[in-house]
């Protein structure tokens, strides 16, 4: 009787640890964190890197095959091939898709697939994203920004030695971040070139929430605010993500098997497309996030997965 009381009293004592533990515990354990409705459509080009939305469909610019696919609601596909090597980075200028292909060149794409190549005036530059101000293209790449206009003029800014790896409008400025300088830059329409340092860490994508802009920072957070001022936050796992995009009311991040939403004050909830345990219930995998292409069609985020061919459709 005496040694069942100790069991007893000593089950009661490790549980008490065990949740103690569970809710400091940040080393990833995988039944924290809740899920989310999703849904796998296979069939991109190869290696969709990034994704984007044209008010009724989604593309993917698919750096395997120098192609894009475009995306209907119900998830069936079509894909265009002939867009310039390796396309990295894919916008919406409101008619046409544009993506920006390692090659330096950008390609622009009709609705119904016809497209047209221009050249940013070295094909050895690499480019690495691609956004769209009202007016112009905007590319960041290897070493230099560069603007596109409707004419077909390019003017680079060389601003500092490094990768653009992503760029973001909003609204007045061009945003661009510098991985390697560990800072964000500002480019107003007449040209001129703000550099903010001070993030706490490389980083690596931005969006922009209507007010503020946001980068993920080698699995960090940082908020700039209009005038540059840096408030950094730490991140959680899955704040390593290349897939950043502002969506209803939050910030998104997509990272491998991670989703990541993040409210204006920087907290964060993460949540996962793989077999975790959740109220005891099991959930199936419905695909691998990865690299940076997240979009958002209103209602739904949408992910691509590089390395199985496919896009993820997310619920918020």
């Amino acid at each position: 009787m005496k040694f069942a009381l100790t069991q007893t009293v000593l089950l009661i004592i490790l549980s008490f640890v065990c949740i103690d533990c569970k809710k400091n515990d940040n080393s990833g354990d995988k039944s924290l964190y809740p899920v989310l409705v999703m849904k796998t459509y296979t069939g991109t080009g190869a290696n969709p890197v990034d994704i984007c939305f044209d008010g009724n469909n989604m593309w993917t610019a698919n750096s395997g095959e120098n192609s894009v696919t475009k995306i209907s609601p119900d998830g069936s596909m079509v894909s265009y091939t002939g867009t310039g090597l390796n396309p990295v980075g894919i916008a919406f200028d409101g008619t046409n898709m544009w993506t920006a292909n390692s090659s330096g060149t950008v390609t622009k794409v009709t609705p119904t697939g016809t497209m047209t190549t221009f050249s940013l005036g070295d094909a050895s530059v690499q480019n690495f994203s691609i956004a769209f101000d009202g007016i112009n293209m905007w590319i960041g790449g290897y070493l230099k920004i560069s603007k596109l206009s409707p004419e077909g003029i390019v003017t680079n800014f060389f601003p500092e030695l490094d990768s653009f790896i992503d760029i973001a409008y909003d609204g007045t400025n061009m945003w661009a971040v510098s991985y390697g300088l560990k800072s964000i830059l500002k480019i107003t329409p007449s040209g001129l070139v703000s550099t903010f340092k001070g993030l706490n860490g490389g980083p690596n994508s931005i969006a922009f929430d209507g007010t503020n802009m946001w980068t993920c920072n080698e699995g960090n957070l940082s908020k700039i605010n209009p005038e540059g001022i840096i408030t950094n936050f730490n991140g959680k796992y899955g704040m390593a993500g290349y897939g950043m995009i502002f969506a209803g009311n939050t910030i998104w991040v997509a990272w491998q098997n991670w989703a990541t939403k993040i409210d204006s004050n920087g907290n964060q909830t993460l949540y996962s497309n793989e077999p975790i345990l959740v109220s005891r219930d099991f959930i199936s995998p419905l695909g691998i996030f990865s690299n940076k292409g997240i979009a958002y069609d209103g209602k739904n985020l949408w992910i691509t997965n590089t390395s199985d061919n496919s896009v993820t459709k997310i619920t918020i």
